[in-house]
């Protein structure tokens, strides 16, 4: 296959499958850009009952040393009992990444908080359709060519006043100056019956560049417990662009 075959593969696989997101993992990356990029995103969900594929894109513009701002919009298919239910546009969400404590270039310590806002813009049945805020704070910490963060988040329906938390903790490992690897739990419950609605998902994910400014990212994973006790399968693919 040709690099020019290649490069459109992957460009049509990256936007054949929802929401955008700031890494491949549920748990963000703990850098900030410093440079123009833009993600295409690919995701895809199952379960005994329904099915979910989407594109979206994700436009991200550096606006200081360690701090950025996104904004990110797409497109969902969601098929019930093996036919079409809802099809459309998903929720816009806008978001600012901020190193609160940015990592030095020998490891250690950082801190990151990504606060984002959705504009309901989604079409019927496919997204919430409401003014949301998400707040989440990362922390990791790196020792050579390990990485561990864990996220802990409140996001808050502007409309419903429905409130959950998010949690997360990612290890990745790079293999080479090119491929890292990593392994995620990660999940969200309602704050008031914070057991019995707790839910987690197992991934597992890479990232490795294909260029100097491309990257290939992807997650793939399954539910350990949901709150209507179904097996979902769940698969993400990311292709980021540097400019």
């Amino acid at each position: 296959m040709t690099n020019s075959k290649m490069t459109a593969a992957l460009l049509a696989l990256a936007m054949a499958a929802g929401p955008a997101g700031a890494s491949p993992y549920h748990v963000t990356g703990l850098d900030a850009a410093d440079s123009w990029e833009v993600k295409l995103i690919g995701t895809y969900d199952d379960d005994p009952l329904s099915h979910e594929t989407g594109g979206a894109i994700d436009i991200t513009a550096p606006l200081a040393a360690g701090l950025e701002t996104s904004v990110a919009i797409g497109k969902d298919r969601i098929a019930q009992n093996g036919r079409p239910a809802f099809s459309g546009w998903s929720d816009t969400e806008v978001a600012v990444k901020w190193q609160v404590l940015p990592m030095t270039q020998d490891g250690g310590f950082a801190v990151t908080t990504e606060p984002a806002l959705f504009v309901p813009s989604s079409s019927h049945g496919v997204d919430e359709h409401e003014w949301r805020i998400e707040l989440p704070v990362v922390l990791g910490y790196r020792t050579g060519p390990v990485e561990l963060r864990g996220l802990i988040g409140y996001a808050r329906s502007l409309e419903s006043r429905a409130d959950e938390m998010s949690y997360g903790l990612v290890a990745e490992y790079d293999l080479t100056g090119n491929l890292s690897i990593g392994a995620e739990l990660a999940g969200h419950t309602d704050p008031g019956a914070f057991v019995h609605a707790a839910e987690l998902e197992a991934d597992i994910g890479f990232t490795y560049a294909l260029a100097s400014k491309v990257e290939l990212q992807g997650r793939f994973g399954q539910s350990l417990r949901d709150d209507d006790h179904a097996h979902e399968n769940h698969a993400a693919l990311y292709l980021e662009v540097a400019f």
